[in-house]
């Protein structure tokens, strides 16, 4: 084979390879019908815009989704999510994605349980929902199935936060490390602080020793007329996190 024919071929894999990636599903669909029913399913949710797919039997099959979407919630369906049994592909996916902390969804209108609220004894039927409130507990939603475009858009925000949050926290530690490496390449008086609370008199001891940074305990606590004296003689005060 050629040189230009091998490019060629190694190509054409790596961009199916790459359209693999790319088309892997964000949400699946569990449902017990993988057939028609199934398949109906997955067109409504494509044609609202959700990158989504059926339940198949992968092992990496939660490795890029965000949320799980459950169809066909029976009464045996409950009880055996809310007590670890994973003996069918449907339970194995959706205990997956409970242990794993993905974003599990029942389809209100797809638990059985809520068919008999009228006729089922009171008895039966609150034990059943104890099983409900358990995966409630473990961060399980419910919702009716026109309500799950909101619960999705509120995890993609959520996430969004924390990733915002986690990104100003290293800025954060990053200028708080900037600002030591800062101090220890200049020559400073150093002063360190054992205590849990400063009061004026140590700032001033401080200052008579010469100190131009105060080096204190995490969570120490200041009090307002030692914070007066820092500022009026410019001190910097550093957290030793060592």
């Amino acid at each position: 084979m050629e040189l230009n024919a091998i490019i060629d071929q190694v190509t054409r894999e790596v961009i199916r390879y790459m359209d693999q990636i790319e088309k892997k599903p964000e949400i699946i669909l569990l449902t017990q019908d993988q057939g028609i029913k199934g398949q109906k399913l997955l067109e409504r949710y494509t044609k609202l815009g959700v990158n989504c797919g059926l339940m198949t039997q992968k092992k990496d099959e939660l490795d890029t989704v965000k949320t799980i979407i459950l169809f066909n919630i029976t009464n045996d369906v409950l009880y055996k999510l809310a007590n670890g049994c994973s003996e069918t592909p449907y339970l194995k996916l959706a205990s997956d994605a409970v242990l794993q902390g993905k974003q599990v969804i029942l389809v209100k209108e797809e638990v059985e349980i809520f068919k008999y609220e009228k006729s089922a004894p009171a008895l039966y039927f609150n034990r059943m929902m104890e099983h409900l409130e358990f995966l409630k507990k473990c961060g399980v939603d419910i919702a009716y199935e026109k309500d799950i475009p909101l619960y999705v858009e509120a995890q993609k925000l959520k996430e969004q936060i924390e990733e915002e949050e986690g990104q100003e926290q290293g800025l954060r530690l990053a200028l708080k490390q900037k600002e030591k490496v800062e101090i220890s390449s200049v020559k400073h008086t150093v002063l360190k602080l054992n205590k849990k609370l400063i009061t004026e008199r140590e700032v001033q001891e401080a200052v008579r020793k010469g100190a131009e940074v105060i080096e204190v305990m995490p969570r120490v606590i200041i009090t307002q007329l030692a914070k007066d004296t820092i500022r009026s003689h410019n001190l910097l005060v550093l957290e030793d996190n060592r």
